[in-house]
This record gives C-alpha cells, structure tokens and sequence, in this order.
C-alpha cells in the first residue's frame, strides 16, 4: 500500500545516522530525490524537513536467508536443541499435512510468504533472499521487500532430479515484461541446491553450470551439522537412516569421501554463492571463501545456530580471515520470528569483541553485496535507493549518546521504514 506523504525532494533529520559505509553521524540528515539520496550529512533548511528526534537513521536491513513458507507458524518446529536430521524429519511431516489441507487452504504457502513478508518489513526489512518450494507463485511477494528467490532443488533419486530441473527451469522461462506478468519487478530468481544430503552431484555441478550462464545466484546450506560431514565422508550415519526411511536414495547420487571444500569449489564456478550456514567449516574452506568473497558469502543465522545447540560460531575466524558474512533469520520453523534486529542483538551480546560497525554491516552492507545489490543499497551514500530505516532510541544524556545503542535495548523498535524513498510502514516505539 502507498502511504507515502512527502515531496518528491525532501529530507529525514535524526539525532544519529549511520551511513554503514563511513562513520556516524550525529544531528545528520538525509536528502531523498525521486527515490534517490542525494546528499548525506547536515540539514539544508530549505529543504521540506521530517524531524523524526531522538532516532537513528540506517539503511533498510537484508535479511540474506529465510524460508517465508513457514511464515504461518507460531513457535519453532522440533525440540531445542535435537538433531538437524530429526528436525528436518518434523518438516517433513509438517509440510505433508499443509499439503493435505484442501483448497483454500491448499493455497498456505503464498499465505504464509505474504504474512512472512509484512512481518519483516515491519521489522526493518526491506531486501530479503528467500529459499521457496516450487512451483513458486512470484505474484505474492508483490508491493513488499525486495526479494530474491531461490527456487528450491531437492532430489537425489535421478527421477526426481529430472522433474525438478524442469520445474526450476519453467521459473526461469517467464521473462519479466511488465505489468500483468507473473514475476513482479521486485522479484529475482535464483537457484537453491537445498544441501549435499539431499543433491545429486552431478545435479549440483549442472545447476552452477546454469547459474554461471545465466547470471542468477545460488544459496545452499552447507556444513550445518556435524552428521553431515559424517554423511559425505562414508555415506553413513543419521542422514543416510532418514534418507533411507524416505526411500529418498540411489548408491550413485553423491560420491563418497566428499568435503565441504569440495561443494565450495564447485559452488565458486556459479554466478553468486551463498553458503547458507556453515557452522562446521574447517580452516581451509574458510581460507577458500575469503580468497573468493568477491562472489561467495557465508550466511549466519544466529538464533537458529542457537537453537539447534551447534558449536560455537567461527564468527571471529571468519571476519579475521576476510569472508564476507551476511546475517539472516532463516525461518519460523527454527526461529521465534522474522526480526532480523534480534539476530543482530544476538551477535552484539555472544561476541563483544566484534566492533559493532562490523556487525551492522553483517545486517545491511554485506547482505546487500551476497545478493549481489551492494551498487544500490545497504548504505547510505548518494547514488544509493532510499531504503532508509529509524528506530527510535533512549533517552540518554549528551554524555551517553550511544548511535549504536540499539544494539543493547530490545526495547527500540523498528519506528518508520522507506522503501525507494516511499513511506511503507509507521509504528513502534522505544
């Protein structure tokens, strides 16, 4: 919906903005022209003026991994703490039984994308990559955030690896021609190989051919648990008993005594890389994506680490070495919510030591680049689309202004939210 009530040239005034790219600034304003910022610093008076006060101003947050399609769901899938095979068993059932819901609630997973939608949106959302089961109706993500889709590939029985290559590939064969066609401007394809226990190889191999030929990203979750190592180094262990109980599994489908070094290294050959998770990667894989993070990115999912109880996050090691990490929520069926300020605040409070520039950037630069959108957002410079967000900060003293001080304090909400310079949400507090 348009909500939109200021001039086509005008300018939002806080008591901090945070550019991302250059340092804090404080009793700043930004100057917005036709969806555009035009000039980032101290108020021109004669320039129509929001005076939104005691706020900070930051660049709309990517949220670089989710599965809107559990959107619907109210509390987290599973047992805190339980194994990612047996998790995953849970989704399973899940999904079946939404499958089973006749019609009009066979429609629940454009429902849940949509309410998933406005959930982040109203958290300061306003670029998100989401990871969809196809068919994937794009109409839904209309009139919301920026969204890059990467349609799901599961298949590791060669019959169902050829089906779903020809349904990814009838994604990719409507092209975008304006209004009335079925993928809205907001949206851009992408690939998902979902993970190694769960891709044929050589289907792997194939779909990063395609990615590099037609110029669209790929996501993959990748080193998430211990058991999948176990699972690539003798094709035994959890995944391979779940895989089993599914009839889910050819002796040919992936190749035994496999690393997550060497799925980086076929991944390096696609357009745009994002390793989903990667909670488990050893020293030489993370060495291999630094050397490579002008086109693949780590993806970290704080809460959902958390939940599943996984080992400390090598956060530290990563940053160090150079990788490029981007944050993201995943999804509700690991994750209370889809307010990507609370992973942020996650990350603030288990690693202190992490300069709290670096971890903005985590939720806006870096996202914006692993999506391959860093030329036009997750910063505030000229040039950039307004994306702009403002969160309403404490009443502290002069002594105590803290531009970051949000980081510390669940209580500063998400107050207003522009998207292309347009006014799409209002509300919240402090």
């Amino acid at each position: 919906m348009h909500t939109n009530c200021e001039p086509p040239v005008f300018a939002l005034h806080a008591r901090f903005v945070l550019p991302v790219d250059a340092p804090p600034m404080s009793d700043a304003a930004i100057v917005i022209d036709g969806g555009r910022i035009v000039d980032v610093g101290k108020v021109d008076r004669h320039i129509e003026t929001v005076a939104l006060g005691n706020a900070v101003l930051m660049p709309g947050l990517v949220n670089a991994h989710t599965h809107l399609e559990f959107s619907s769901l109210n509390s987290p899938l599973g047992v805190r703490g339980s194994r990612l095979c047996d998790w995953i068993a849970e989704v399973i059932r899940w999904r079946q039984q939404m499958d089973d819901r006749p019609p009009p609630e066979s429609g629940w997973r454009s429902d849940a994308t949509r309410r998933g939608l406005a959930e982040a949106l109203r958290a300061g959302v306003t670029t998100l990559g989401d990871i969809a089961t196809p068919p994937v109706d794009p109409v839904c993500y209309e009139n919301s955030c920026d969204s890059t889709v990467f349609v799901e590939f599961i298949g590791l029985t060669r019959q169902r690896a050829e089906q779903r290559d020809r349904i990814i590939r009838s994604h990719f064969d409507r092209p975008y021609s304006g209004k009335g066609c079925e993928r809205p401007a907001n949206v851009v394809w992408g690939i998902s190989p979902h993970a190694p226990y769960t891709v044929r190889w050589d289907s792997l191999v194939g779909l990063c051919r395609r990615s590099s030929t037609e110029q669209v990203p790929v996501a993959m979750h990748l080193a998430e648990s211990a058991d999948e190592a176990e699972f690539l180094r003798s094709g035994a262990g959890p995944f391979r008993e779940l895989l089993n109980r599914l009839g889910a599994w050819e002796n040919d489908a992936v190749p035994l005594g496999l690393t997550a070094l060497d799925y980086l290294q076929v991944l390096a050959g696609a357009s745009r890389t994002l390793v989903i998770h990667g909670n488990y990667l050893a020293t030489e894989s993370i060495d291999f994506l630094a050397r490579h993070a002008d086109r693949m990115s780590v993806v970290y999912c704080p809460r959902t680490h958390e939940y599943f109880g996984h080992s400390r996050y090598p956060l530290e090691h990563m940053l160090a070495a150079g990788v490029r990490v981007a944050l993201g929520t995943d999804s509700r069926a690991s994750n209370p919510d889809l307010d990507l300020l609370n992973d942020v605040r996650a990350v603030a409070k288990n690693y202190p030591a992490i300069d709290r520039e670096t971890i903005l950037k985590m939720a806006t630069l870096h996202g914006a680049a692993a999506l391959g959108l860093a030329e036009d957002r997750g910063s505030l410079r000229p040039g950039m689309r307004a994306d702009v967000i403002a969160l309403r900060l404490p009443e502290y003293s002069s002594s105590q202004a803290d531009p970051y001080a949000f980081l510390d304090d669940p209580r500063c909400r998400v107050e207003r939210v522009y998207r292309a310079g347009e006014l799409v949400f209002t509300g919240g507090s402090c």
